[in-house]
């Protein structure tokens, strides 16, 4: 398969007030949230780079401030929730998303948020941040966002870096030293991704972005499994020699997502779809199945096959949605029937999971 099969996908329109990523579902913050912020506030460990702990006084104070942004220019700081396993709202992470405010005396726009501190290493700033960015720039028409965090605070700093900010200067604020960052909408880039064939270069970014989705199942019975089943770069190398490995790319053409296949018993076994949860939600993962189902068509493959859990909803339900349908256990082929039975003995149970098979016309 020589040539590269490319499909673009459209940045969705994000909502303004109450956005949502693949673990958090944010709400415009009021008084509803208080009780929840003040236990933040209240925390040394979130706070240590905010200047320090509040009161709940000061706390009700910040939250009438909030409010009283949200009323005057229509966007400002969401109260962040889990998802409960990728659908309603759950547990309250953080606070975060976009306000006014003013560094050295000039007025900026802020990205700005604080996360649970028992939440922390879990990459939900990166997603936070990729909402707001999206609501900034493509919804509210900001021209240029700002970042400042302290010099001593790395993650904070590294988030940022990741989102695209560019680092500006050092400057002093609330009397501690803090460092500068800008992104703007112009070096942002145009809000679409492509899925085109993956390149030898790119199959070293490739693990981290399936490390980083497979989060998504933190919270389920299925964690140790999954989490613990990263694909050998060996492997990825193989698939891209043989034309089996796609990648979805983003802005500045980097990965942010990847499709991987096998041939098995006259199909194409779909092995691995991932999407960095920074970039979830905007049909990348329904775009990479596509594409390796068109990859099979002008293989002259009989169809995709792959095995999935039951009823996670972003597992069997979605793939039913692209056309593929549950195959009965006579109709398994040797290869599948082996290939079932290694997962249920890595730890994905076979009890909870099943095969689809997507016929090709």
């Amino acid at each position: 398969m020589a040539d590269e099969v490319e499909a673009w996908v459209p940045l969705e329109a994000p909502d303004r007030e109450a956005p949502t990523t693949t673990r958090l579902a944010c709400e415009r913050l009021d008084d509803r949230h208080l009780e929840d912020l003040v236990r933040l506030h209240a925390d040394e460990r979130v706070m240590a780079t905010l200047a320090g702990t509040r009161s709940a006084d000061e706390t009700r104070e910040f939250l009438e401030r909030e409010r009283a942004h949200w009323s005057e220019h229509g966007f400002g700081l969401w109260a962040l929730r889990l998802r409960d396993r990728g659908s309603g709202p759950g547990r309250f992470v953080g606070r975060g998303g976009l306000r006014h405010n003013r560094v050295e005396g000039e007025p900026v726009v802020e990205l700005a948020y604080a996360i649970d501190a028992g939440h922390w290493g879990r990459g939900l700033a990166t997603e936070l941040a990729e909402a707001a960015l999206a609501v900034g720039f493509h919804d509210v028409g900001l021209e240029e966002l700002h970042g400042f965090t302290m010099t001593t605070n790395r993650g904070s700093r590294r988030v940022m870096e990741k989102a695209g900010f560019r680092y500006q200067r050092d400057f002093e604020h609330v009397g501690l030293p803090h460092r500068l960052y800008r992104l703007r909408a112009a070096e942002r880039g145009e809000p679409r991704y492509a899925i085109r064939l993956a390149r030898a270069e790119e199959i070293g970014a490739l693990p981290e972005i399936e490390r980083a989705a497979s989060l998504l199942f933190h919270d389920t019975d299925f964690a140790p499994g999954v989490l613990a089943d990263v694909t050998p770069e060996a492997s990825l190398a193989e698939a891209q020699r043989t034309g089996l490995l796609w990648v979805a790319v983003g802005p500045g053409s980097r990965p942010v997502g990847f499709a991987l296949a096998q041939p098995l018993d006259g199909c194409a076994h779909l092995d691995e779809v991932d999407v960095h949860p920074a970039h979830g939600r905007r049909g990348l993962g329904a775009a990479l199945v596509r594409v390796v189902c068109e990859g099979a068509r002008r293989r002259g493959l009989a169809g995709v096959t792959l095995t999935t859990f039951r009823e996670l909803p972003w597992n069997a339900p979605f793939y039913r949605g692209l056309g593929f349908r549950a195959l009965a256990a006579e109709e398994l082929t040797p290869g599948l029937v082996e290939l079932f039975r290694d997962e249920d003995e890595d730890g994905l149970p076979a009890s909870q999971r099943f095969v689809m098979r997507f016929d090709v016309d």
